[in-house]
């Protein structure tokens, strides 16, 4: 969750965004234990390097990912989840400029 520059425009961290998606996908994978196992072990390791402010956003993160938190979300999957509402992939798709082909693979 460190910033760094990118060299040759390859980033060599991820955005909040990605960082965002990830976790949204183990929270709807694997379930709200195992995030909140693997943010038990990210403290532990956080506490190892020396890193407690990057800790605290990641905690921050999955927090309001899991409703219990007020953090900024930034995906759109994010919010509806830590809004309680439902979030049509889906439909987000249909809704999008790939409409067309979805409307083609399926008639």
């Amino acid at each position: 969750m460190k910033h760094s520059r990118a060299r040759v425009s390859i980033a060599r961290t991820l955005s909040a965004s990605e960082i965002e998606q990830r976790i949204e996908e183990m929270l709807r994978i694997s379930g709200e234990i195992a995030l909140q196992r693997m943010r038990d072990d990210a403290r532990a390791i956080a506490q190892l390097l020396y890193v407690p402010t990057e800790f605290r956003r990641l905690d921050n993160l999955i927090g309001a990912l899991l409703g219990t938190r007020a953090e900024r979300l930034v995906t759109s999957l994010g919010i509806a989840r830590a809004a309680g509402r439902s979030y049509d992939r889906i439909g987000s798709i249909c809704s999008s400029a790939y409409l067309p082909c979805f409307r083609l693979a399926h008639p």
